[in-house]
């Protein structure tokens, strides 16, 4: 396992006087073929020791084990911290070569770039690959981190070519053209309002109701008085 962080301490989750940087795991999907979870992380305003890792891990049955870890260092130097995200698809198919689990895939994200950003490795694991996609971002005043780890039936190189065709095939498509329901012109004239029987006019023009009931008080004066 990839929590073997030499010359750190690993910093426990439940330390009362050192809040812990990572929040729970939250696993977003996972099935034979891979898994994804994200995590939201503060960069700590003080640590356990001046090397600490805090880490966090996700196992999905039949599918995929995931590491987010964040090392923290302070000393004459400052903080520094690096965010270190793992990941290995953990099912393998027989009929596909694979006599076991996928290698274990690292990416490595210094603190200075967790505004935002996005990495990706890929893997040989029998005759197809494993594809390792991290993402990270601002979101609430923390930093969302999502990892995947997805198992593509291709080779690397016939993934890659697949990939680059797909764009090329993108930039030959013509414009999109999408058509917008009509919208009404600022001068066009409003239709003028219709007088009603009796001779009131519409509720469109001031006092049209007043009219409206004062004909019909006067046809039943004259059905009543003549």
């Amino acid at each position: 396992m990839p929590d073997d962080h030499p010359g750190f301490t690993n910093w426990k989750p439940d330390d009362a006087n050192h809040k812990f940087p990572l929040d729970e795991l939250d696993v977003r999907f996972g099935d034979e073929t891979g898994a994804s979870v994200w995590v939201d992380l503060e960069l700590p305003q003080t640590q356990p020791d001046t090397k600490a890792v805090a880490v966090r891990y996700a196992g999905v049955e039949k599918s995929t084990q995931l590491w987010i870890a964040l090392e923290c260092t302070a000393d004459a130097a400052g903080a520094r911290y690096e965010l270190v995200l793992s990941g290995r698809h953990f099912h393998w198919f027989a009929a596909h070569a694979e006599n076991g689990p996928g290698p274990l895939q690292e990416i490595r994200v210094a603190g200075t770039e967790l505004g935002f950003g996005r990495r990706e490795l890929l893997a040989a694991h029998g005759s197809h690959c494993d594809l390792l996609d991290a993402l990270w971002y601002q979101w609430q005043g923390k930093t969302r981190c999502e990892l995947t780890v997805t198992h593509i039936e291709s080779s690397i190189a016939a993934f890659r070519a697949a990939r680059e065709k797909a764009r090329r095939d993108a930039e030959r498509e013509p414009p999109r053209r999408i058509e917008l329901p009509p919208w009404p012109m600022p001068d066009t004239p409003k239709p003028e309002p219709q007088p009603l029987p009796g001779g009131s006019m519409a509720p469109g023009r001031p006092g049209g109701l007043l009219g409206g009931l004062l004909a019909l008080f006067r046809r039943i004066r004259q059905a009543v008085f003549g």
